[in-house]
């Protein structure tokens, strides 16, 4: 009985054999170029490729992957010969699709999918993996396969630019703060509506306010044409109730197509991350809620790591 287990032919996968036929060669071997993404840039993810497949000469197939235990194998695992020692790999599935809202967007984004796609004369798949941690959150990664590292390393670069130009939480309010696992995490706000005659501050202040935000956002072209920076910094300060959070509102509303990035309390401690979104996301604006706790007071224990970090 050992002898006949160890001696029976073991059938190849069928996924392995559809890269096979795909890339024309054994893929075991292939080079296999991987991407970090956020948990939160699957709908980025999906609407960079479907541009992405778009392109002139370019035919896909796509390819559902079944889940194990909150596992999802990757290429490079899909693509090995199947051994005593070696996890079975998946049959190809249903695809499973998940329906992602960003702010009033709907986005049907595919949840977990192997892509064969046919380049021109180049051939090469494209897999988005996905991991669940259970406590520890959620994986996102993408993974592109081909015969020359290269060419992979060119679609891996072409779908990140792509992400950047179609960013969904682009003019989006957000709010960026740190899972209690150390990961980012990024949710869609609302705001509400807040007219110019409910605010009330001594003369002169508010105007002072919408010259230095709302006059620079009207006259880009021209401060850009005369050599001059748009950065702009504003400090609101007062004690509570003198409408400090209730401008921020205002002007918010004041600057359509402007992202907003809100944080507040502990999330001041991804202040890194939030400029370097505020940068991809250009034109936007940060909005520091309580930020005199950027400064706490330095003594013998740690400080706060927020001032000067970015």
């Amino acid at each position: 009985m050992d002898w006949a287990t160890r001696s029976a032919p073991v059938p190849e996968p069928v996924i392995r054999r559809r890269l096979s036929e795909h890339l024309g060669a054994d893929p075991s071997a292939f080079p296999v170029v991987t991407a970090e993404l956020f948990p939160f840039d699957r709908p980025n993810f999906q609407v960079a490729l479907d541009r992405f497949l778009e392109g002139t000469g370019r035919e896909s197939e796509l390819i559902g992957l079944a889940v194990s235990h909150g596992y999802r194998m990757g290429i490079a695992e899909l693509a090995q010969a199947t051994s005593p020692n070696r996890p079975v790999a998946p049959d190809p599935g249903p695809v499973e699709y998940e329906t992602v809202m960003v702010g009033s967007r709907e986005v049907m984004c595919v949840k977990s999918g192997l892509w064969l796609i046919s380049d021109s004369d180049k051939q090469l798949a494209l897999m988005l993996k996905q991991a669940d941690h259970g406590p520890m959150g959620e994986t996102l990664s993408l993974e592109v396969m081909a015969n020359d590292r290269e060419v992979a390393e060119r679609a891996v670069a072409e779908l990140r630019s792509l992400m950047d130009a179609l960013n969904v939480y682009r003019g989006q309010i957000l709010t960026l703060s740190p899972s209690r696992q150390g990961n980012l995490t990024l949710a869609v706000a609302a705001l509400p509506a807040v007219r110019r005659e409910q605010i009330v501050l001594p003369a002169g202040v508010l105007e002072r306010i919408e010259r230095h935000t709302l006059g620079f956002a009207e006259r880009v072209d021209a401060l850009r044409n005369a050599g001059r920076h748009l950065k702009r910094g504003l400090l609101l300060h007062g004690p509570p109730g003198t409408g400090k959070t209730l401008t921020a509102m205002y002007l918010s509303a004041q600057m359509p197509g402007r992202t907003v990035l809100l944080l507040t309390g502990r999330a001041l401690g991804v202040i890194e991350q939030t400029v370097q979104f505020a940068r991809a996301l250009a034109p936007a604006m940060v909005v520091l809620e309580d930020v005199d706790l950027v400064a706490m007071e330095r003594g013998p224990m740690p400080g706060n790591p927020v001032l000067f970090s970015c």
